[in-house]
């Protein structure tokens, strides 16, 4: 394994978003006969992004901890700005059979929507980029399940097996230099 080098200052990248949404969902469940009903639903949203990153008047502290040298919120303006609008039209359906008053089955698919976005390090790195854009998370969720009393109600089993497929998932990562102190980009990876 590889060591990393952590920079001994900390950096406030000064990133602020702001998002506006909405969304329209029906949901119904369908009576098909006396021990079988299907339920479908659908959803429709949308979200506005506006993000960027600002440019701090005052030093980062040196220490992690440490107060600031002044108002830690004071910037000189904008160092770039992103929008965008992200919508997705989704929908579900289970269909569910009662096979006895005590024990239930169930199959259903649904799908789940995140709206995409950027993320502004605003790091004074020259391999760093200055904004990472990230596209909308999807997702297909196959499920199956089985819903049992026992033992006149006394035990409850709640079997379920589902599979999700996500397609751009979101998750959190690491940003790395090999720029700290080192004006030529050859220094060992520091991670910021």
């Amino acid at each position: 394994p590889q060591s990393v080098a952590v920079p001994g200052a900390t950096l406030d990248s000064l990133s602020r978003a702001d998002t506006d949404g909405w969304a329209l969902f029906a949901d119904g469940t369908i009576e098909l006969t006396d021990r079988m009903s299907l339920s479908l639903g659908i959803r429709q949203q949308e979200e506005d992004l506006v993000t960027g990153a600002l440019q701090p008047a005052i030093a980062a502290p040196a220490l992690p901890g440490s107060d600031p040298a002044g108002d830690d919120f004071a910037h000189l303006g904008w160092l770039n700005n992103f929008s965008d609008s992200f919508d997705s039209f989704t929908w579900r359906a289970a269909l569910q059979y009662q096979f006895t008053p005590e024990i239930m089955g169930y199959v259903g698919y649904s799908e789940g929507f995140s709206a995409g976005g950027i993320a502004i390090p605003n790091l004074p790195y020259p391999d760093v980029p200055t904004q990472i854009p990230y596209e909308p998370e999807t997702l297909e969720n196959f499920e199956i399940g089985l819903r049992a009393d026992w033992a006149d109600g006394l035990v409850r089993t709640n079997i379920t097996a589902f599979r999700g497929s996500y397609d751009d998932i979101h998750v959190t990562n690491y940003i790395f230099t090999r720029c700290d102190g080192f004006p030529n980009c050859d220094g060992p990876l520091t991670q910021l």
